[in-house]
């Protein structure tokens, strides 16, 4: 973003030197006689890994979104919460953190909280594929107020019927 700053303290602005001096805003800053800014690294997975290992400990159980935003915002060094994204969502995080568990000794209290975390994922997944496999029982209805047709889905018509018939001032039909 120094190319903002720089029109704006200039008035040169980015369409005046872009593609006609200057491919980059690197190549600006490396002419002006400046070192240009290097790209960050990526963590290591396993530097990533003990970081959350580390969050863990500290608050005794699995972090959320919101654990690993508030200990970004006030640990100095601690990654942006965004960045334990690369280790996956949660079941495929928790089975990396299990497995460097595993790996490596003096980690019994983590490998614990991990595997209650897998646990009640694979419960709430066979809960997911039980309510899947059940079949749900409606209709699929065709409306006519006035000269535009509505058609949707719903397990009792007649209550879909009335809650469309509150808001329309024409007359509705059913087909």
């Amino acid at each position: 973003m120094g190319h903002v700053k720089f029109a704006r303290e200039t008035g040169i602005k980015y369409s005046d030197w872009y593609g006609k001096h200057w491919a980059k805003w690197s190549d600006a800053v490396t002419e002006a006689g400046y070192e240009p800014n290097k790209m960050v690294s990526a963590y290591d997975e396993n530097l990533l890994i003990e970081h959350v290992i580390g969050l863990i400990r500290e608050i005794k159980k699995f972090p959320t979104s919101g654990d690993f935003r508030l200990k970004a915002y006030n640990a100095k060094g601690f990654p942006a919460h965004n960045t334990f994204n690369r280790l996956g969502k949660k079941t495929e995080m928790t089975q990396k953190i299990l497995n460097y568990c595993k790996d490596n000794s003096g980690y019994e209290d983590i490998t614990k909280i991990c595997e209650g975390v897998l646990a009640s994922s694979e419960k709430k997944e066979q809960k997911i594929d039980s309510e899947k496999t059940e079949p749900q029982f409606g209709y699929v209805y065709l409306m006519k107020p006035g000269r535009y047709y509505k058609i949707g889905k719903s397990d009792c018509v007649e209550k879909r019927n009335y809650e469309i018939v509150i808001n329309l001032p024409e007359k509705l039909k059913i087909i």
